[in-house]
């Protein structure tokens, strides 16, 4: 058993009396855990102890309204959380056509906008610098995707007063599908930005073709039509520049992630990733 496993199962009061422990492997990229306890199963993550305090408050707030699966217990310190087990598929899983899983994530994103609460603000910026040096690419590569990040960030006037509290990370991996609702799971990437900005990285992290790309938006536009008017516009222009932000990102994070630890669907992707910079460095 893994030391800091072991640890956890020896000091938290929900999982002391643990009988049975099972690596959950697919569609998380954390150490997750199905957990059998005296009281039934729960859903253990292990996570970087120095994960932001307020992505946890924020996974609390998701579970309170049932948007999250309900949360029995967090310790930041340590680095673990504990919630219910749901025994589902997630949405990538699930033998349902495309556009219904976009509906469905649609109708999640919707949800987790009317969330309030305080978080930091996205850092288009902080975010590439961070990814950028994490890859260690080759001084002359990064100086040519610099440049490039610098003409995607151009392109992105953020309106201040339009930010929501976004997921940040609606990967259909991310969604269970039980029988009486779906839930969204990992908040890490939890923060303020505008719509668009969760809209567009679900289209690029699930790689969705641009013609099914007008009726998600589309979908997610119909939450905010009130009393037959809407309460703001979804600017399609602005998701498409927010795409475009978001595949480069989630290639620069696949090419940081240590080639000894990711799984097959991760190689897949880091092969993937490694060919789009790549074009962009030659281009």
């Amino acid at each position: 058993m893994l030391p800091q496993l072991d640890s956890i199962l020896k000091n938290s009061p929900v999982l002391e009396d643990s009988s049975d422990v099972q690596i959950i492997t697919e569609g998380y990229s954390h150490q997750c855990f199905q957990v059998t306890t005296t009281n039934g199963q729960v859903f253990l993550k292990i996570f970087n102890a120095e994960q932001q305090q307020q992505q946890l408050d924020i996974l609390q707030l998701a579970s309170k309204i049932g948007l999250a699966p309900k949360v029995l217990e967090v310790c930041g310190k340590q680095g673990y959380l504990v919630t219910e087990f749901i025994d589902a598929p997630t949405l990538m899983l699930a033998p349902i056509a495309v556009t219904d899983k976009l509906q469905i994530s649609a109708e999640l994103i919707y949800q987790c906008h009317q969330i309030k609460a305080g978080a930091t603000r996205l850092g288009l910026n902080d975010t590439l610098n961070e990814l950028l040096l994490s890859a260690k690419l080759p001084v002359s590569s990064t100086r040519k995707l610099e440049a490039y990040s610098a003409s995607l960030i151009q392109t992105i006037d953020i309106d201040a007063k339009r930010l929501v509290l976004s997921h940040g990370d609606v990967n259909f991996n991310n969604i269970l599908v039980a029988s009486d609702k779906n839930y969204l799971l990992d908040w890490e990437y939890s923060q303020l930005a505008e719509p668009e900005f969760d809209l567009a990285m679900c289209l690029a992290i699930n790689q969705i073709k641009p013609s099914l790309h007008p009726g998600f938006i589309k979908h997610y536009q119909q939450y905010l039509l009130k009393d037959g008017k809407f309460s703001h516009l979804i600017h399609p222009k602005k998701v498409t520049r927010y795409r475009e932000y978001s595949l480069f990102i989630n290639a620069l994070w696949f090419m940081s992630l240590d080639v000894s630890h990711v799984n097959q669907q991760q190689k897949v992707m880091q092969s993937r990733s490694k060919t789009y910079l790549n074009n962009i460095i030659s281009a």
